[in-house]
């Protein structure tokens, strides 16, 4: 029996030598007029190698931006905003799945959540083409209105649309970034890395663990002006799901005593009023949750949080504002994730 014990002890302390460690590595860049980083667990990688998969993470970014920025003119999606009615116009693979994601989202959150909303993105100076601090003439959102709605967009097959108005034109920011994060995931899982987090401009897919723990993430209390990481609502634990918040507190100006955030509800044509700070949704995949956090957003949060409710894999938690401060709303399964500690 000692001489058994002394074997396996000598076996396992070769299997533990003879495996090299994992080591944590990571970099970050800038897209989206934001930033990303990828964070991953693997064995130890030359810097070649580390190079290797930066440059094809960076690849990704570009062409996703070349296909879906409406902040570069020589985009698609720039072209197709600059078309005339009835012009049609044939797309990558790329953008007609986004565009049909965002699609479905709108449908099924009942247009609260709209891919056409791009006019009184820039009405409200929020966009590529708008003027930030000027509140527009009520009659101008509502002949701005007449031009959002999937009904002013004709899919004529899988890869070719054209618009029913010239006035038409699409924004996908508030899913883009999460898609983006799917697919450099993607690209990852390729290169046999299982254990990795993508961020992009907040939106954050985890796949695996970090080292011996599950990745952890802050949530920034919806604060108004608070630098992103300075006073944190919670910390999630997660593994193999993705996690977005979008909010209020940091897209926004003031006219006189009234605020006006980026979040625009399509029905109303102006910014959102229902008292709702930020939404954070936990998903099995990052488009769907930056979307639905969107979404969730103009719908309000009773709305919101029965809606999310009937969809299997969502978690959502609901942060809103009043004249006593915030409160917070949890659907059932949220609390699973949250733990005490510093953010990683």
């Amino acid at each position: 029996m000692r001489l058994l014990l002394i074997l396996i002890f000598l076996y396992g302390l070769f299997a533990c030598s003879s495996k090299p460690q994992d080591e944590l590595y990571r970099f970050s860049g800038l897209t989206m007029g934001s930033t990303y980083q990828v964070k991953w667990v693997g064995p130890p990688l030359s810097e070649a190698e580390i190079n290797r998969i930066q440059l094809s993470v960076d690849k990704v970014l570009s062409n996703i931006n070349k296909q879906m920025s409406t902040y570069d003119p020589t985009s698609e999606i720039s072209r197709f905003n600059q078309l005339p009615a009835g012009v049609a116009m044939t797309i990558s693979a790329e953008f007609g799945q986004v565009l049909s994601a965002a699609s479905k989202l709108s449908r099924e959150s009942d247009n609260y959540f709209d891919p056409t909303i791009a006019p009184l993105v820039d009405l409200w100076g929020f966009g590529a083409g708008g003027t930030r601090g000027l509140v527009p003439d009520p009659n101008k959102i509502e002949a701005v209105k007449q031009l959002i709605g999937l009904d002013k967009l004709e899919f004529l097959n899988d890869s070719t649309l054209q618009k029913k108005y010239a006035g038409v034109q699409l924004d996908l920011n508030a899913i883009v970034a999460g898609y983006a994060a799917d697919q450099i995931g993607l690209v990852l899982e390729k290169m046999a890395i299982k254990n990795y987090l993508v961020e992009i401009t907040g939106e954050i897919r985890v796949r695996g663990i970090n080292l011996d723990k599950p990745w952890q993430i802050g949530i920034d209390r919806p604060d108004l002006d608070n630098a992103p990481g300075e006073n944190l609502q919670a910390i999630l634990q997660l593994k193999d799901i993705s996690v977005a918040t979008s909010g209020d507190y940091r897209n926004y100006y003031r006219v006189n005593d009234s605020t006006y955030t980026h979040i625009i509800d399509p029905k109303l044509g102006r910014p959102i009023v229902n008292g709702v700070a930020s939404v954070t949704v936990l998903a099995p995949d990052c488009a769907t949750a930056d979307g639905m956090a969107t979404a969730i957003m103009v719908m309000g949060r009773e709305k919101g949080m029965a809606w999310a409710a009937q969809k299997p894999g969502i978690e959502v938690m609901v942060i809103t504002r009043t004249d006593q401060g915030l409160s917070i709303y949890e659907s059932a399964g949220f609390a699973r994730y949250i733990v005490a500690g510093e953010e990683q």
